[in-house]
């Protein structure tokens, strides 16, 4: 099957700079650059999907409602049909009120409205190009790891309880997907839709910037014009940056607690975007691709998340999807943990994506929370939680994820 030639690309991408933002901060120094992207897919020439990427660690609630009024009353879209994604960059401030660490800074927050709204206008205003779209998915296991282990802990009272420790059996999707996008005249991929699994955390403690994920879209320029990175369901995947003994009590240390993780070093980014794009550059040797068609209905739902202690969550969680035939997005505004993710439906290939839309905090599975550790507990202070999680969430969220699948066919 061929892909359809029915679609229409218009893109645009602003960089911006977090200098300014650090001002005060002694030896800050920028290990790649961020940037917004804006990409709008029309099929058949009507306007079906906004797609806007950023290199935050978040967009704010404030934002995405700014963002997305302007745009739907600009294309006469439905909202649903419009995302802001981040790359969940931890090098960059808070522009959440409502999150309570990293600081809040509601300078940040007008200030990435502002760059958006700039990359919006860009797309509008540039030239519409003719493409063909195709999916593949290529598999690394070397450059992340599931971050939840139980280990012998002595802080507050000895015993075996649930950490940030490298777990290698657990769940983590090693999958990258790829969706590219050609020039049905020359067949030059054109935009690049990148969708991975991996928390933003490789940089050192006083580097700015785009993290792993600026890197490697500074990378990938040599095979795509533009590339809209995504986020996966990483709320508990983290760089496979492992300590190695080197003394006695190293030795000690990992045999009472096993393997730990180590401290970023100034490269490791640089690695991590490394061993992601060669995996990629290697994709043309893969015989399996996915040539989308047609474009579906986009599709969404808000439902309130319930609490141990009768209460609900403050924000209500937003589950946004896109059926693109033969290759589906499944949106969520929270730091989804693994366990949720899906890889499939139907006949067609399923790209899941978190910290879209807002955030709301972490969503542990009904096993995560019966295992505790910071995504079920520490984290809650942070997101203004003030109970546990319900174990009836797991089933209200997948239920409402299968509720909209079903509609969206």
């Amino acid at each position: 099957m061929k892909a359809s030639k029915n679609f229409f690309i218009q893109k645009g991408f602003k960089n911006f700079s977090l200098k300014s933002f650090y001002q005060k901060k002694k030896y800050i120094t920028v290990n790649s650059p961020c940037s917004i992207n804006v990409l709008i897919l029309s099929y058949k020439n009507n306007i079906n999907n906004v797609l806007i990427t950023g290199d935050i660690i978040w967009f704010s609630d404030n934002s995405v409602q700014k963002i997305k009024s302007l745009i739907s009353k600009s294309l006469s879209l439905s909202q649903e049909s419009i995302v802001l994604s981040a790359s969940h960059t931890h090098g960059t401030p808070n522009p959440e009120k409502s999150i309570l660490l990293p600081e809040y800074s509601k300078s940040f927050d007008n200030y990435i409205i502002k760059e958006t709204l700039i990359a919006y206008k860009l797309a509008k205003k540039s030239k519409k190009i003719k493409v063909l779209m195709e999916f593949s998915r290529v598999t690394n296991d070397k450059f992340a790891v599931n971050r939840r282990r139980k280990a012998l802990s002595f802080k507050n009272g000895m015993g075996f309880k649930m950490q940030n420790l490298p777990n290698f059996i657990k769940k983590n999707d090693k999958n990258i997907d790829i969706l590219d996008i050609l020039n049905s005249k020359n067949n030059k991929i054109v935009a690049t839709i990148l969708k991975v699994n991996c928390h933003p955390v490789a940089a050192i403690k006083n580097e700015v910037g785009g993290d792993y994920v600026g890197i490697l879209k500074e990378k990938l320029k040599s095979r795509s014009d533009q590339v809209f990175f995504l986020q996966g369901f990483c709320g508990d995947i983290r760089p496979k940056i492992i300590k190695k003994n080197t003394t006695f009590k190293d030795y000690l240390i990992t045999f009472l607690v096993g393997k730990r993780f180590r401290k970023q070093k100034a490269e490791d980014s640089l690695k991590v975007a490394s061993s992601i794009f060669r995996s990629i550059k290697n994709k043309m040797s893969m015989n399996k691709k996915v040539y989308i068609n047609s474009l579906g209905q986009s599709k969404e739902i808000f439902c309130n998340l319930k609490l141990e202690n009768g209460t609900f969550f403050r924000k209500k969680l937003n589950i946004t999807i896109w059926n693109w035939h033969k290759v589906i997005f499944i949106f969520l505004n929270g730091e989804i943990l693994s366990g949720y993710n899906i890889l499939s439906y139907k006949d067609s290939e399923v790209i899941c994506v978190g910290y879209a839309n807002g955030m709301i905090g972490y969503l542990p599975t009904k096993k995560d929370l019966m295992e505790g550790g910071y995504e079920v507990d520490k984290s809650r202070k942070n997101f203004q939680i003030e109970s546990r999680i319900s174990i009836e969430n797991e089933k209200i969220i997948k239920d409402n994820i299968l509720i909209l699948l079903k509609e969206s066919f």
